[in-house]
């Protein structure tokens, strides 16, 4: 039995490791169509469409992502911003 486990575990990391790579090459594919996205502000007044790409983050939470987008919590999402 626990090695039924392990296979499963391996094939379900096999999964998310398949749609990890199918997302980072949906996006590369996609800021051809949108370079402005992939570049950064200037002075904040324009971007500068420098070729550099995107920066893919990967996480991994303990939850479906349909349950926290039921009710976000805005103190869980902390991603950076800035203000003008």
């Amino acid at each position: 039995m626990p090695q039924n486990t392990n296979q499963s575990s391996d094939s379900s990391s096999t999964a998310h490791l398949e749609n990890s790579n199918s997302l980072q090459k949906s996006l590369s594919k996609t800021l051809v169509h949108f370079y402005p996205f992939a570049g950064q502000l200037k002075d904040n007044t324009c971007i500068e469409c420098n070729d550099e790409g995107a920066c893919f983050v990967e996480a991994w939470i303990n939850c479906q992502l349909s349950d926290f987008l039921k009710e976000p919590d805005p103190n869980l999402l902390s991603l950076p911003s800035s203000h003008y």
